[in-house]
C-alpha cells in the first residue's frame, strides 16, 4: 500500500494512477498505459494457461477467463456461488474447484463471512477479491 501519508492534493492525485497500476514489478515499471496492459494480459495469460495446467487436470479450461471476470465483477460484493454457477453455465462444484485453483495461483483470495459478535452465526456471504488493484482495473476495463 501508499506509504504517503499526506493530506494535500498531490497524494490524492498520485493515488489513482498507483492504484490502477498494481503492485507487480513488471507492471509498475511500466510507465505507458498500453505497455502495463500488455504486461497484465501476458502475466494472466501465463497463469491461467501454463501454470493452472500445470498443477490439475482442467476439463474447463477455456471457461478460466469468463471465471476470472466474472469475479472481477464480483471482487468486494457479496459472493453468492450459486449465481456464479448461472452465470457460467458450470456446476457449483466445478466453479468451487476452479476458484480454489484461482486462489492457489494467487489470482483471487477468499474472505470468510463473520460476525463481530461470538453469540451470532455468521449469515452474509463470503467475498472473493483479485490479489492486485493493478490486475482488478485491468480486467474490469478501468483506465
Amino acid at each position: 500500500m501508499i506509504a504517503n501519508h499526506g493530506t494535500g492534493s498531490s497524494s490524492r492525485t498520485a493515488f489513482l494512477p498507483r492504484l490502477l497500476t498494481g503492485g507487480y514489478p513488471e507492471a509498475v515499471a511500466r510507465s505507458l498505459p498500453k505497455r502495463r496492459a500488455a504486461c497484465f494480459d501476458n502475466y494472466i495469460n501465463t497463469v491461467l494457461l501454463r501454470d493452472l495446467r500445470d498443477i490439475a487436470q482442467i476439463d474447463g479450461l477455456p471457461q478460466m477467463p469468463k471465471l476470472r471476470q466474472a469475479v472481477a465483477h464480483r471482487t468486494g460484493g457479496p459472493f453468492k456461488l450459486a449465481d456464479l454457477s448461472r452465470t457460467l453455465g458450470l456446476a457449483q462444484t466445478s466453479v468451487k474447484r476452479y476458484l480454489a485453483l484461482l486462489e492457489t495461483v494467487y489470482i483471487t483470495e477468499s474472505l470468510p463471512a463473520w460476525t463481530h459478535r461470538a453469540s451470532h452465526k455468521a449469515q452474509k456471504n463470503p467475498k472473493v477479491y483479485l490479489n492486485d488493484s493493478g490486475v482488478f482495473a485491468h480486467v474490469v476495463g478501468i483506465s
